[in-house]
């Protein structure tokens, strides 16, 4: 499978504006040792892996770098997607794969953002 993260703006109004994205194939998903590197993931073929269903694994992976003010008012959503049908093709090509984003103590899922205030 695969993952998408979008980064958008919501105004009052509840109207989206996007910001950034980014996207990982999750067989991909082995750190890299090499901290000479940008890649944050090492994309070898001796390190790829499927996800094991039923499985919590720690997936990181970053957005493309932008900069942007949010306004006074407004808030971040993340949307999380297993598909993006106009730029990539599907992973797995067939089937229906379930994401399962954890939000307990002990499980936390996070965005890291910079901010300059």
């Amino acid at each position: 499978g695969a993952v998408f993260v979008y980064l958008e703006d919501i105004d009052e109004n509840g109207v989206s504006r996007y910001i950034t994205e980014g996207g990982l194939r999750l067989i991909h998903r082995k750190m890299s040792t090499d901290s000479s590197s940008y890649n944050i993931h090492s994309f070898n073929e001796e390190d790829a892996a499927p996800m094991v269903p039923g499985s919590i694994e720690e997936v990181t992976f970053k957005l493309w770098p932008t900069s942007v003010m949010i306004q006074k008012g407004h808030s971040l959503r993340i949307a999380i997607s297993g598909a993006d049908k106009d730029t990539f093709d599907r992973i797995p090509k067939r089937g229906k794969p379930t994401l399962t984003v954890h939000r307990s103590a002990t499980k936390m899922s996070y965005v890291n953002l910079p901010v300059i205030k």
